[in-house]
C-alpha cells in the first residue's frame, strides 16, 4: 500500500514506490513532505534514472526546477546529486546517462526543500531505479521526452525505454519493411515476454509483410518498446496535444492515470499532479465506420468500474467490472466513449483497442432516358482489415492529424 505523507517526517525512513521485483518508480508524492526516503533496489549497486520538468526555470540560477533540485541522492559517503541534475545527463544522442552506483551500500533520497516549499509543489518528478546487475542482462536505452522533442530518434538497442514528467505520445513512421513493435507502460527490466512482474503488453503492431508504423498517447510516466529490428526504427515524442480524443482507426490503448496492469507484488500507480482519476475518452473518426474490438484489463472492486458506450447506436454500452479480462466488438461505429471515476491507487484498467475498416460501396443509381440519378453511397457491414498505419484521413481536428502523420 502506498502511503500519503502531508508533513515533514522528523525521523526515521519512509518507503512509498511502485515497487517491482528488480527495479522501482518514485513520484513526487513519494518525496513531498518526507524528510528521507530509503532506496532498497540499490543495496548491492543500482542505475538511477530520473526525468522532471526540464531546465526551463528561468528564476533559478541553474534554470533546474527547484523542488527537484533540492533532492539529494545519499550514500554512507556522502550526497552524490540531487534528482534535478541527474535527469540532464545524457550523451549526444539524447540518451539518458544514469547514476551508477555499485557494491554495497546503503542509499536514500534526502529532502533539502525548505517546510515552507512544500505547500507549492505542482511539478511532476520520476526516479526509475534498477538493480545493477540486472540491468546488465538486456539491450536498451532510456530517454526523456524533454530532451527528445524536436527530434527524430533511431534507436541502437532492443528495447527503447521512455521517461517523462508530462504525459506523452510517441509515434513512429510506416516503412515497406518488416519490422516489430510491443509496448509495455514499465521500465526495460519488464519490457519483454514473460517478465518477472506479471506485466501486460499495451500495445503491438499487428503482423504484416511491412511495418505499420504507430501514435500512441499514454498518461503514464513510462513506457517501454521492444523492437525487432531498432535500426529501421523512427521515433518521435511529444507532449502537448489533446488527449480527450483518439483516433479509432489507428489500433491504441487508454488506461487509468500511471497504470501498468503488472499483477505480481500487487496492482500500484504512478502518481502525478496532472493526473485525472476520473475521466473519459472518445475515439472516433469522422469519415469511416470500423469494427472495433475492445480488450479490457480491469482491477476493480465493487464500488469501482468502466462504461464503454458505443455512441453510434443506441443502448450498446458495456459495464466492465471485477477483475477478469474481459472483450467486446462493436460491429458498426465511429464514435466510442469510455468513461470511469475515481481509479487511483490500485484500481485501474489497461483497455487495448484495433479496428477494422468497413469500406464505403458507391452504387450508380438509375438511368432513365430524360434524367440521370445522383449516385448513392452505401456502406458494407464487411469490415477491411486495417493495419493501424499512420496515412490516415478524416481526422477530427488538427491536433490528431498531427498525430497520424506519416
Amino acid at each position: 500500500m502506498r502511503l500519503w505523507p502531508l508533513l515533514i517526517i522528523s525521523a526515521g525512513l519512509v518507503e512509498s514506490m511502485v515497487n517491482f521485483a528488480n527495479s522501482a518508480l518514485y513520484d513526487i508524492y513519494d518525496f513531498k513532505g518526507v524528510k528521507e526516503v530509503s532506496i532498497p533496489k540499490c543495496d548491492n549497486g543500482c542505475l538511477i534514472f530520473a526525468a522532471t520538468k526540464g531546465e526551463g526555470f528561468i528564476q533559478e540560477p541553474d534554470g533546474l526546477e527547484p523542488y527537484s533540485n533540492n533532492l539529494y541522492i545519499y550514500d554512507e559517503s556522502g550526497a552524490k546529486d540531487s534528482i534535478a541534475k541527474i535527469a540532464t545527463q545524457r550523451d549526444a544522442n539524447q540518451r539518458k546517462i544514469p547514476l551508477t552506483l555499485d557494491g554495497q551500500r546503503k542509499v536514500t533520497v534526502k529532502n533539502l526543500n525548505e517546510p515552507d516549499h512544500e505547500k507549492l509543489v505542482t511539478q511532476s518528478i520520476v526516479l526509475y531505479v534498477v538493480k545493477k546487475t540486472e540491468a546488465a542482462q538486456f539491450s536498451y536505452e532510456v530517454i526523456d521526452t524533454y530532451y527528445s522533442q524536436g527530434t527524430i530518434i533511431t534507436p541502437s538497442s532492443d528495447i527503447i525505454t521512455i521517461l517523462s514528467a508530462d504525459f506523452f505520445g510517441v509515434q513512429a513512421a510506416a516503412t515497406t519493411d518488416a519490422n516489430s513493435a510491443t509496448v509495455r507502460l514499465v521500465g526495460f527490466d519488464n519490457a519483454l515476454d514473460n517478465n518477472t512482474d506479471g506485466c501486460p503488453y499495451a500495445y503491438k503492431t499487428p503482423e504484416s509483410p511491412s511495418f505499420p508504423g504507430f501514435s500512441l498517447r499514454t498518461t503514464t510516466s513510462i513506457l517501454s518498446i521492444v523492437v525487432g529490428k531498432y535500426s529501421a526504427l523512427k521515433l518521435q515524442t511529444q507532449t502537448q496535444f489533446p488527449d480527450t480524443y483518439r483516433d479509432i482507426s489507428l489500433d491504441g490503448f487508454i488506461t487509468s492515470p500511471g497504470w501498468n496492469g503488472c499483477s505480481n507484488g500487487g496492482f500500484q500507480s504512478f502518481r502525478t499532479p496532472d493526473d485525472s482519476p476520473s475521466d473519459s475518452y472518445i475515439l472516433t473518426n469522422n469519415d469511416d465506420f470500423f469494427q472495433v474490438n475492445v480488450t479490457v484489463l480491469p482491477n476493480f472492486d465493487e464500488k469501482h468500474s468502466l462504461t464503454i458506450t458505443n455512441m453510434k447506436s443506441f443502448g450498446d454500452s458495456k459495464t466492465v467490472t471485477g477483475t477478469s479480462q474481459q472483450q467486446f466488438r462493436f460491429d458498426k461505429t465511429n464514435y466510442i466513449l469510455c468513461e470511469f471515476d475515481n481509479m487511483k491507487g490500485d484500481q485501474g484498467f489497461l483497455l487495448r483497442y484495433s479496428s477494422a475498416l468497413i469500406p464505403k460501396i458507391t452504387t450508380a443509381g438509375p438511368i432513365s432516358s430524360t434524367t440521370t440519378s445522383a449516385p448513392t453511397t452505401t456502406s458494407s457491414e464487411q469490415p477491411a482489415t486495417t493495419s493501424g498505419a499512420l496515412e490516415i484521413t478524416g481526422m477530427i481536428s488538427p491536433m490528431l492529424l498531427f498525430w497520424a502523420f506519416i
